[in-house]
């Protein structure tokens, strides 16, 4: 679901023709006047919060510009209690400004804005808690992974996880880890449809309805590549 600016066409024709990704465009909400051709426009940016309460959305992409941060602060404030992804299509020179992590989307820079780094004693105090919570909890739900693997395994040949090249805030790469929810070709490549046809196994499906596709992420919480996100 992008949001507002000049950028925002180029953006959803780019989401559009990738059909690989997988994703599908609810809509948009912008200030201005105007249309899109192939989106709806849902309302005005005051009107987002609401709207994602109501739906089932995943991802909220932010195609503002920087200069216009106090939008973009309120945005992610009004959306920090709902289970949903902010990303930002930043501009290029202005990678550098922001200590969010960093990702790619085909080929588009995207910040995340759900998060940022913590530094000095809560870093530390941080770090500890994600390597006892990480280590209890996969202790815990071992059986369920693991139970989860077999199905997967059996739902139809390819990997166990899904492997996801994420960048952190300080600019470490690492592979975020899910279990695999869609079929492979016979590259055993991943193959994307687009999301009203995407090519999930039955596994799959629960999974991703479920969201115990995210479960090995506690993997890459224990090796210090992820962080468990609190309440603050």
């Amino acid at each position: 679901m992008p949001v507002d600016n000049e950028k925002l066409p180029q953006v959803a024709a780019r989401v559009q023709s990738a059909d690989w990704m997988g994703l599908e465009i609810s809509g948009f909400f912008c200030d201005e006047n105007g249309t899109i051709k192939g989106l709806n426009k849902l309302g005005d940016l005051n009107q987002l919060i609401d709207y994602v309460e109501k739906h089932n959305i995943d991802q909220v992409w932010l195609t503002l510009s920087l200069k216009d941060m106090d939008k973009i602060e309120t945005i992610c404030h009004q959306l920090h209690s709902v289970s949903v992804e902010v990303l930002l299509i930043p501009d290029i020179s202005s990678l550098l400004l922001l200590n969010h992590s960093i990702s790619q989307i085909d080929g588009m820079p995207v910040i995340h804005m759900s998060s940022s780094p913590i530094k000095g004693t809560n870093a530390i105090i941080k770090w500890l808690e994600d390597k006892l919570l990480s280590t209890f909890i996969l202790l815990l739900i071992s059986p369920i992974m693991l139970l989860i693997a077999l199905a997967v395994k059996l739902s139809s040949p390819g990997p166990v996880f899904y492997r996801q090249e994420r960048i952190s805030w300080n600019g470490t790469r690492f592979q975020m880890l899910k279990f695999r929810s869609m079929s492979v070709n016979s590259d055993q490549e991943l193959i994307w449809g687009k999301a009203q046809n995407k090519r999930l196994t039955r596994v799959g499906k629960f999974l991703r309805k479920t969201s115990l596709d995210e479960l090995p992420q506690f993997i890459n919480v224990l090796k210090g590549d992820m962080s468990i996100v609190g309440t603050s």
